[in-house]
């Protein structure tokens, strides 16, 4: 489990530097000479009712930085497993209701904000033992919801390319 979680938090980590370093490649061919920046990248949010009430706290800080776009490599809600112990204590992830709130906190974001989704928010939605959940209909939501054509999320917003 500690393996796991550790390999997960080096994965994140990868893929911040990796697109922290596209964006700014991106930006670098767009200009001739760029000034120092900073981003903020996040992931692992939600895992709790506790931490989503945190998450809105932490936008807030966010905005109040000279960022330059936010980065959220995933898992912005709790896995099933978690849920189907302690429905209590964690909002039921793989809804669309959950997808909208996370959406709302993201769009509360002052700089652009840009998500790769991570297992918990479509892979592991099949573990859910409260409904029955097609992993491949919750990424098709995801991508619907949360990768608006051309444009990252955010109050300011950035121009971006899918691969798709």
């Amino acid at each position: 489990m500690v393996e796991r979680k550790f390999k997960r938090s080096v994965h994140a980590a990868l893929y911040a530097i990796a697109a922290g370093v596209m964006i700014s490649a991106n930006a670098a061919l767009a200009q001739p000479a760029l000034a120092p920046f900073s981003f903020a990248a996040i992931g692992d949010t939600g895992y709790s009712k506790k931490s989503e009430t945190e998450f809105d706290r932490m936008i807030a800080a966010m905005n109040k930085q000279p960022l330059a776009f936010v980065l959220h490599v995933g898992d912005f809600e709790a896995d099933p497993r978690p849920y189907n112990r302690s429905p209590d204590r964690i909002t039921m992830p793989c809804t669309d209701e959950s997808f909208a709130g996370v959406l709302k906190q993201f769009q509360q974001s002052a700089h652009p904000l840009v998500f790769t989704p991570g297992d918990n928010d479509w892979t592991d939605c099949h573990l859910l033992k409260a409904r029955q959940v097609d992993p491949l209909e919750r990424l098709a939501k995801l991508r619907e919801m949360f990768f608006p054509q051309g444009r990252s999320l955010g109050q300011r917003t950035l121009p971006v390319r899918h691969q798709s």
